[in-house]
């Protein structure tokens, strides 16, 4: 695959805020440390996030599933 995988890390764990849900690097038993608010909100998703670091949890294949997915969840 082609990528900037530094780039992706940056993103994921910076402005992207995607390790609020799934863990830093992407690690769900990895969770930053959130205001007590913020760790309550994330505790009621339904569905739950995302492990991402287990292959059978990706099933999304195309880009455009991965990012309707990431824009309005599962």
């Amino acid at each position: 695959l082609k990528g900037n995988i530094l780039r992706g890390r940056e993103i994921f764990n910076g402005k992207g805020a995607c390790y609020y849900c799934h863990g830093i690097d992407g690690y769900i038993g990895r969770p930053p440390r959130l205001t007590v608010d913020t760790a309550a909100l994330i505790a009621k998703l339904n569905p739950p996030p995302s492990d991402l670091r287990n292959p059978e949890e990706l099933r999304l294949k195309t880009d455009k599933e991965r990012a309707r997915a990431i824009r309005e969840g599962h």
